[in-house]
């Protein structure tokens, strides 16, 4: 069952312009603060991970080194160095992003997996014992 339709099924028709248009304003904004939210965390993750990464380009580090020791441009090695930097903290942040995405959405539908469970075993505790067992017939002598 769609979500609109399951939030709306107890409205009046009289009321039902009311209802639609302030569902449609809840949806909105919440849509657009969990973008926001995921946003700030993209932005503070990538940052976080960039100013992690910087800290070990140094010219003490021997790949660095080498790096610059190649290049006749040496303005240019450097600049491609920072991109790779960027590029790597982007690819850092986004996974942490995706995973926050995933454990929020997991984190949701663990509690109708434990309502499931025990609506199941609430179930096996009605259902009768051994309906469908043997007969057993007492011998009288």
């Amino acid at each position: 069952m769609p979500l609109t339709t399951a939030s709306l099924a107890g409205i009046s028709s009289a009321a039902m312009s009311n209802a639609t248009g302030r569902y449609a304003l809840v949806r909105q904004l919440g849509g657009s603060l969990g973008i926001a939210i995921l946003e700030l965390v993209l932005t503070r993750r990538e940052d976080f991970a960039q100013a992690i990464f910087s800290a070990h380009v140094t010219l003490a580090n021997p790949a660095v080194g080498q790096m610059l020791a190649g290049t006749r441009d040496r303005a240019r090695a450097l600049d491609t160095l920072a991109g790779m930097v960027h590029v790597n903290a982007s690819v850092v942040a986004y996974d942490d992003v995706f995973r926050l995405c995933a454990s929020s959405s997991c984190s949701r539908f663990r509690p109708c997996s434990c309502c499931v469970n025990r609506t199941r075993n609430r179930i096996q505790k009605r259902a009768p014992r051994n309906v469908c067992g043997p007969v057993v017939e007492a011998k009288s002598d």
